[in-house]
């Protein structure tokens, strides 16, 4: 961040907090200029004739541009006002305060935008007279080439960046000028903001792709908590060494395993273990549901294989860490009814001081007692390795 101040105030000539005014004021000029191609173009004209749409469909595509265009044309003025004073009496940091207060209509904005491109492609391909009308307005100057798609996405990357130039702006200020507090609280406010937006999108583009899927396989996946997290194709080993060609899906909690619209592995993650395969496979490893199901998988290369590997390692270990955790706080609380007897509470100090549990693990109707150790080595290499042993 220094780095990049350092060689912008270089080229530029200009000391580094008048460089990142500069950048702030010209970004947002230009922002409002799309957002106004944006309503010019397509807002207005689509409202005027619908080019075949619905007033829902259009409501869907463009949400509350209009009012983001009018919220940040007023910020604009406000900043450019504050540049053209000293540089000890600009109030950037109280444009950005203020804008924060209102920064509720871009979360509803950004909430709604993995929809709106999702219906955009649906009614490109679908109403032939909407992609005409798509077309001859993307070709006209005041859009530079873009399309519809391109300035749809701009308030989201627009308020994301709004972090980033405070960071750069406060860098850039004295801590002894009049503005650098309201930058700093502008900087916390607007951070916390675009987190909780991230945040909603990523619920709802979750929760947009588990009922995509649970439409395609016919299997319950909405369920609360749970979240997509990694996609990819893999083989499965079957039994005779013969390899099935199929597509994976991982979830915090579940593996899929699906061919074509069918799924032909449903794999729990709470009490399961992935590692290494014990044949002559290239980049196979192995996925089991310990005590019921094992499933081996070979990818396509070795850094496939690991990056799955890995992915999957880090869920199943947090569900590791849970048992264990719940499994000491009930001890812990059992210590605690006991504490009343001396026998009990001599024993209970015997037990805090072990080094060592035990976990039953079932394999094919067969259980044993797994001596794990308890602490900080604990983990999901430490628990394969140890189950290897016992059986």
């Amino acid at each position: 961040q220094a780095a990049a101040l350092a060689l912008r105030t270089q080229r530029s000539g200009l000391d580094p907090r008048t460089n990142i005014v500069n950048e702030i004021v010209e970004t947002e000029v230009a922002y409002v200029q799309y957002l106004r191609v944006l309503r010019d173009l397509y807002v207005v004209p689509l409202g005027a004739d619908s080019r075949g749409l619905s007033r829902r469909e259009v409501r869907q595509l463009f949400n509350n541009v209009e009012m983001l265009l009018n919220l940040n044309a007023r910020f604009c003025e406000q900043l450019v006002f504050q540049r053209r004073l000293p540089s000890d009496e600009q109030r950037i940091g109280q444009c950005f305060l203020e804008q924060a207060q209102f920064l509720k209509m871009y979360a509803d904005y950004c909430s709604n935008q993995h929809n709106a491109s999702r219906e955009l492609k649906r009614l490109l391909s679908e109403h032939k007279e909407f992609a005409a009308f798509c077309r001859y307005t993307q070709a006209k100057k005041e859009s530079e080439k873009m399309d519809l798609e391109c300035f749809l996405i701009k308030p989201v990357q627009r308020v994301c960046k709004y972090p980033l130039l405070l960071r750069e702006l406060r860098a850039a200020t004295s801590p002894d000028h009049p503005d650098y507090h309201d930058i700093d609280g502008a900087f916390h406010a607007i951070q916390k903001s675009v987190n909780a937006i991230n945040e909603t999108k990523r619920d709802i583009e979750n929760s947009v792709k588990l009922s995509e899927l649970q439409s395609r396989f016919g299997v319950p996946l909405v369920e609360g908590g749970r979240r997509f997290c990694h996609e990819g194709p893999l083989h499965q080993i079957k039994r005779s060494g013969r390899l099935k060609r199929g597509y994976c899906y991982l979830f915090n909690d579940l593996l899929l395993f699906t061919v074509g619209k069918e799924v032909r592995a449903n794999i729990p993650l709470r009490n399961a273990l992935v590692s290494d395969c014990q044949n002559d496979i290239p980049h196979s490893f192995e996925v089991v549901d310990v005590g019921k199901l094992k499933v081996q998988f070979a990818a396509s290369s070795a850094d496939e294989k690991q990056l799955w590997m890995d992915k999957l390692t880090v869920i199943i270990q947090k569900f590791f860490e849970k048992y264990f955790t719940q499994k000491d706080m009930s001890r812990s609380t059992d210590d605690v009814h006991r504490s009343h007897s001396d026998e009990s509470s001599t024993s209970a100090r015997k037990s805090s001081e072990c080094t060592h549990t035990t976990l039953p693990c079932t394999y094919e109707d067969r259980t044993v007692e797994v001596e794990l150790p308890r602490g900080p080595e604990l983990s999901h290499a430490v628990l394969v390795e140890a189950i290897a042993e016992a059986f």
